[in-house]
């Protein structure tokens, strides 16, 4: 990943890869539910999860979900919690996924220079 994410990204990221354990979607996803947000994301479903520069994997990393993840990194350093939460979550209520929304954009833009 050198050469396309700083050293200081790269040195200040964590990586865990869980075996036989999954997250767990919120506590809240029932009432969001009971609202009608039916296209709420499957966290346990995902490859991957980044939570600011902490990416829990599902499965082992390949190059390609590393890469996707760093974005992800990347875009929590650049945007912040606050602003970064309100853009994915925008996506999937504008969208119904994150390829709809600015940050799929940005991923998709940044794997293309790959």
């Amino acid at each position: 990943m050198d050469g396309f994410f700083s050293p200081q990204l790269l040195d200040g990221t964590r990586l865990i890869a869980l075996q036989g354990k999954r997250v767990a979607n919120p506590d809240f996803y029932p009432m969001l539910r009971s609202l009608g947000f039916n296209n709420l994301p499957d966290q346990s479903a995902m490859a991957a999860i980044t939570f600011r520069d902490v990416v829990v994997s599902h499965e082992a990393f390949s190059n390609g979900l590393l890469f996707h993840e760093l974005v992800h990194v990347e875009q929590y350093r650049q945007l912040g919690i606050p602003r970064f939460s309100e853009l994915y979550v925008r996506g999937f209520l504008d969208g119904g996924r994150l390829r709809g929304n600015s940050l799929g954009s940005q991923r998709i833009r940044a794997r293309r220079s790959v």
